[in-house]
């Protein structure tokens, strides 16, 4: 018994000691051998570090309204290591994220410390998953890029990626100005998976974006996007553009394209629906072309006003058999009534008086054939063909706006001219860059100034101008109450396949400036293929009535004439 007792009790002594000495080479191979990896293992668990993103700059009007702002949202993302039931965190993310498990399981199956499951949730989206509170799951405060106004000024803002980089816009066009400087920190979590005080801490904070004050005018922008709105259901249009230009300075007040987009929803629209037509989209001026030629002619004195030319009763043949029209059959008109009237006869004798080589002068020295440099991205110049490419025909077709196409923003940045005593001035959007101390980094200076009429030539070219929007004109219905306007009324067939013109697609505009002695805007209308009515008179016209008119009880323009109510059908 002694002796089984004794076995015993040796038995229980070897396998404790066996046990004791399993545990002491397990934990020299932990704390000895293995300990540099289990060391970093835990590290890693424990420490982590990230990119803080700074606070992308707002975008504002002129009178400091929101147009683009950003706000804080959070980001969700997993450290796959620190799950503990994968099945369950899955399957609860894929839930409340409304996402795909399979796709979960293959980022996961990556085996990154560091993973993406959905960035920018919405509000109900974060408290749903916060509140399950799963163990490797995290979240970063990132910030949403916010258009308060929807559709408002949608060509000209553009709009932000997922990484709040500018695609669009003046989001692209000054994405350095605004993105800000992003920070990062090095950090520590305890078990439960909270940030804790650690003497590891570092962090470096983010610079946030610098801020944009636009030329633009809120509620400027919002009366002429109502009006285009209104222009394009009247006429069941393919597009439109109106601009509004302040001709002394070149600031922009207001610039809108029709179809527009919703810069909150953009991934609803087409490419086609974001296009800036104002700068990127091309047509023959037509008629609105005929002001600058007869200012040119003027200014080297080969015409005056009050000069008369035969306009053949409506019918010209010039050379190669072809034929010019005009609407109506006209005989002898002076200087001053070709352009009230729109008489393509009698712009082209002007054209020819002026000479092809002049002709091509004075359309490079009002800007056409070149870009106008807006601060704005996708500038197209139009074109203007070189001298050495015109044709006979050339000198007859380019006065009454043919053979030469324009954008909406070279047309108004011409007429800016008229209105500015003979200097052109370049168009622009920005009016300063402000930090977020609201310290001006970069002010804006009227720029591109150059001389390019007298003023003689301008106070003439304008009377004309002026008679236009008088009962004889062909631009009656653009008159605006109380003010004098000068302007110009544009019907231009459309060039269709085969290189001819359309007798059913065309581009109606006007544009004009007033009070037009005194002038504070330029303000142009541009309508692609209107259906029923077609005439820059009936189309456009009216639409620059409405918008000047409200343009000028916002800005407080004291009006400078008594204006007769009168009806006129044609």
């Amino acid at each position: 018994m002694k002796l089984s007792h004794k076995f015993r009790t040796l038995v229980v002594a070897m396998i404790l000691l066996a046990g004791l000495g399993g545990v002491i080479v397990r934990l020299f191979f932990l704390q000895v051998l293995w300990h540099d990896f289990f060391f970093e293992k835990a590290s890693r668990q424990q420490r982590f570090s990230l990119t803080l993103p700074p606070k992308r700059g707002k975008i504002l009007d002129r009178k400091g309204r929101d147009l683009a702002i950003s706000v804080p949202i959070k980001s969700f993302y997993v450290v796959p290591s620190e799950i503990k039931d994968m099945a369950k965190t899955v399957t609860a993310l894929a839930k409340i994220f409304s996402l795909n498990q399979k796709d979960i399981y293959k980022k996961i199956a990556k085996k990154k410390n560091f993973i993406w499951i959905k960035r920018k949730v919405d509000k109900g989206e974060a408290s749903a998953c916060l509140a399950l509170k799963l163990k490797g799951v995290y979240f970063i405060e990132e910030t949403k890029r916010i258009y308060p106004g929807g559709k408002l000024l949608s060509h000209v803002l553009g709009f932000t990626g997922l990484d709040d980089k500018g695609l669009e816009g003046l989001e692209l066009q000054f994405n350095k100005y605004l993105k800000g400087k992003p920070g990062w920190k090095l950090s520590e979590r305890d078990a439960t998976g909270r940030e804790v005080l650690t003497p590891l801490k570092f962090e470096v904070r983010p610079e946030d974006g610098f801020n944009l004050v636009l030329t633009i005018d809120a509620g400027i922008q919002t009366l002429v996007e109502s009006q285009l709105d209104q222009v394009m259901e009247e006429f069941d249009a393919q597009s439109a553009t109106a601009v509004v230009i302040e001709p002394q300075s070149g600031e922009i007040l207001a610039l809108a394209n029709r179809p527009a987009y919703d810069l909150n929803e953009v991934s609803k629209y087409p490419s086609s629906v974001r296009r800036n037509r104002a700068i990127t989209d091309f047509f023959e001026p037509g008629s609105t072309l005929k002001p600058v030629v007869v200012s040119a002619a003027l200014q080297e004195k080969l015409v005056k006003l009050s000069d008369r030319f035969y306009c053949e009763n409506g019918v010209f043949s010039i050379p190669g058999g072809h034929l010019l029209h005009d609407v109506h059959p006209y005989g002898v008109l002076s200087v001053e009534d070709i352009v009230v009237k729109s008489s393509n006869i009698g712009m082209a004798k002007i054209g020819c008086r002026l000479g092809a080589h002049q002709l091509y002068h004075y359309l490079k020295k009002f800007g056409f054939g070149n870009e106008t440099g807006i601060d704005l991205p996708g500038e197209i110049s139009g074109w203007l063909h070189p001298l050495s490419q015109w044709s006979k025909l050339t000198p007859y077709m380019v006065p009454m706006g043919q053979e030469i196409t324009v954008t909406a923003v070279q047309l108004a940045r011409a007429y800016c001219a008229l209105a500015n005593q003979g200097v052109l001035v370049r168009p622009h959007l920005i009016r300063q860059i402000v930090d977020t101390e609201g310290n001006s980094i970069l002010q804006a200076k009227t720029q591109g100034k150059e001389q390019v009429l007298s003023q003689e030539a301008v106070n003439q070219i304008v009377q004309a101008m002026k008679g236009v929007v008088s009962e004889d004109g062909t631009g009656y219905n653009a008159q605006v109450e109380g003010y004098s306007v000068a302007g110009k009324t544009g019907t231009a067939q459309k060039v269709v396949e085969g290189g001819k013109y359309s007798h059913s697609k065309f581009v109606s505009s006007f544009v004009g400036f007033l009070p037009a002695d005194h002038p504070q805007a330029v303000v142009l209308v541009v309508v692609n293929e209107p259906q029923h009515f077609h005439y820059g008179g009936t189309v456009a016209a009216p639409a620059f009535k409405e918008i000047a008119g409200d343009l000028m009880r916002y800005l407080e323009v004291p009006p400078d004439q008594m204006l007769a109510k009168k009806e006129k059908t044609e």
